[in-house]
C-alpha cells in the first residue's frame, strides 16, 4: 500500500521563466516505485535546470537513504532531453536495493522513490526548478 505524495508547506513560485521550489512527503510500505513529482515540459524552446534532494528513513530508523540530483533539460522540437550531472550525493549506508530516481519519459520529468518490502518508509523530497520560459 502506498500513500499519495503530499505537498508540505507553500509552493514558492516566481512567474513563468523564473523559478519554483516545492517540498513533498510520501510514505511507502513496499518495494513498488512511487512517483512523488511529475512535470510536463511545455512547448519547444524551453530549457531548465533541476536540483532535487531526497531523504528517507524507516519508521524505526534502522534503514536510511539520502540523494541529490542536479540536472538540465530542454525541449527542442517535439522531443525533450535530460542530462543528470555525475557526482551527486548518494548516501545509502544500508545498501538498500530501491533508490530514488530522476527520469524523463516523452516530455515528462519525474522523481520516484522505492521503499522496502514490508517496511514503512517516509520520504522527504525537495525540488528546485527553473526554466527559460
Amino acid at each position: 500500500a502506498i500513500n499519495a505524495a503530499t505537498m508540505v508547506g507553500p509552493s514558492l513560485m516566481q512567474g513563468p521563466g523564473q523559478w519554483e521550489l516545492q517540498q513533498y512527503k510520501v510514505t511507502t510500505t513496499d518495494a513498488t516505485p512511487t512517483a512523488v513529482w511529475t512535470h510536463t515540459i511545455p512547448a519547444a524552446g524551453v530549457a531548465g535546470t533541476l536540483y532535487v534532494k531526497v531523504a528517507g528513513s524507516s519508521a524505526d530508523g534502522a534503514l536510511a537513504q539520502g540523494y541529490t540530483f542536479t540536472a538540465g533539460y530542454r525541449r527542442n522540437g517535439g522531443a525533450s532531453t535530460l542530462s543528470i550531472a555525475a557526482g551527486g550525493l548518494a548516501w545509502n549506508p544500508d545498501a538498500m536495493a530501491g533508490v530514488p530516481a530522476l527520469a524523463l519519459a516523452t516530455n515528462t520529468l519525474s522523481v520516484t522513490v522505492t521503499g522496502v518490502a514490508a517496511t514503512t518508509f517516509t520520504w522527504d523530497v525537495c525540488i528546485w526548478r527553473n526554466a527559460s520560459k
